[in-house]
């Protein structure tokens, strides 16, 4: 079960929630007048299903980046890892690089593998962070230890690209072709998996 769907399972309003996914596509407004029902009395995946919808204009809603974001804000308080994942995404996309990173620092340290790889992948190409190999190859790590198999892979191109011995490069070699295979099973088998979500 990926996180989203752990979400929902514990969502104190999932019954409900579970029904407006359903309802989403055939009947719209109905299916967001019930998120928007349940957001009101603390649902976090209401929340943060509005603050996506809004934030993309999906199924009807038209898109609105201001209520998005407060939607995303209020689910993340209320303690939804997707909402706060999808809060730091977006402010991302806004440059507003330094909030992005305290979000995805402290998804971090909630073993969040999916943000744990985004700032890996950050700090290791000076993206939306400075170049920094050692909090990158951290970061990576964390996001590894979770099981994330895009980080194992960037981890071990990293050696690759070291100046590592023979057996570790090796054995790196060996990691990635390994990788690859299972990376692209999971893909076909399950897309959403967070073992390999990488935004």
């Amino acid at each position: 079960m990926n996180n989203y769907e752990r979400e929902i399972h514990s969502d104190p309003y999932s019954a409900t929630v579970r029904e407006a996914l359903t309802l989403r596509s055939c009947k719209p407004s109905t299916a967001y007048e019930k998120l928007a029902e349940v957001a009101a009395m603390g649902s976090p995946m209401a929340n943060m299903i509005l603050g996506d919808a809004h934030l993309m204009g999906r199924n009807g809603l038209t898109k609105d980046e201001d209520q998005g974001e407060r939607f995303l804000r209020r689910a993340s308080k209320l303690g939804s890892l997707e909402g706060a994942f999808r809060l730091a995404r977006y402010l991302e996309a806004k440059k507003l690089n330094s909030e992005a990173i305290q979000i995805y620092e402290n998804l971090s340290e909630a073993r969040f593998a999916p943000a744990a790889f985004v700032l890996g992948v950050s700090y290791t190409k000076g993206t939306f962070t400075e170049k920094d190999l050692d909090l990158g190859t951290r970061y990576l790590k964390v996001a590894a230890d979770e099981g994330h198999l895009h980080a194992k892979d960037w981890l071990a191109q990293l050696v690759l690209e070291s100046e590592a011995s023979f057996p570790e490069l090796s054995k790196a070699l060996a990691t990635r072709l390994l990788l690859k295979k299972r990376i692209q099973n999971l893909t076909q088998s399950d897309p959403a998996s967070d073992l390999i979500r990488t935004g």
